[in-house]
């Protein structure tokens, strides 16, 4: 007798081939009635081309000018320095750790090790679900929006938390959960230098590569011009 999960996994099987051998069964005739060499066909096959060489031109492009572009934290600094006013929060904002067991016990000893002292890489790696994604994201500032938008009942406990705080252990959808707040700015905060980093480097790291693809654009219209294989007409009103 075949367990369920056999079961299961030869249906799938199953279907996986049977959608296959339809599929190249409707190619066949499709080419064999002519369907590939109808106008229609030769057109919308050359606009997937273009598309997809215009796709891979902006893969070209980007992964061309990364490896130019270099922020360096005295940019950073003064740019921080010169907008500092226009990083004023409009809501609190967290660095939050957070934990997810299969179990309830795990939990707790998460916790009770967390309340102890003990490094919270190692908590993590040890009794957390996805631990490299809870150490990357514990690391992240963000507004309280953006905190546990499908975890309610943890986005409402930032609200009564305070800093280094560690929150019980709650059951929610299957899961144990409890999380512990590392840092907090409120509204109307300044954040300093540190918290707006991340943020500040991505936005000059972005507008240096807008300027060499801009620049790379420019050269090659110039190219273009040059060869006699493009021509701008002027516009008038």
């Amino acid at each position: 007798m075949q367990t369920p999960g056999v079961v299961d996994t030869i249906s799938f099987y199953r279907s996986a081939q049977k959608s296959w051998v339809e599929r190249e069964m409707v190619l066949a005739h499709a080419r064999s009635i002519g369907l590939d060499k109808t106008s229609r066909y030769q057109s919308r096959q050359q606009e997937l081309r273009s598309q997809l060489l215009e796709d891979e031109f902006a893969i070209y492009l980007e992964q061309h000018n990364d490896s130019r572009v270099e922020v360096t934290q005295a940019e950073i600094q003064d740019f921080y320095l010169q907008n500092r006013d226009r990083f004023q929060f409009d809501e609190p904002w967290f660095r939050i750790r957070h934990v997810t067991t299969s179990s309830y016990q795990e939990a707790l000893n998460a916790r009770s090790e967390l309340l102890g002292g003990r490094a919270w890489q190692e908590i993590a790696q040890q009794y957390s679900l996805d631990p490299e994604a809870r150490v990357q994201k514990s690391e992240q500032i963000r507004p309280l929006s953006q905190w546990f938008s499908d975890l309610p009942q943890l986005q409402s406990l930032l609200r009564v938390l305070g800093v280094t705080e560690v929150s019980d252990v709650y059951r929610i959808a299957g899961r144990w959960h409890f999380i512990q707040i590392n840092s907090r700015l409120e509204a109307g905060d300044v954040p300093d230098s540190d918290w707006s980093r991340q943020w500040i480097e991505s936005w000059l790291r972005q507008q240096k590569k807008d300027a060499l693809n801009q620049a790379y654009m420019r050269n090659l219209l110039g190219e273009f011009e040059s060869a006699g294989r493009v021509e701008l007409v002027p516009i008038t009103n």
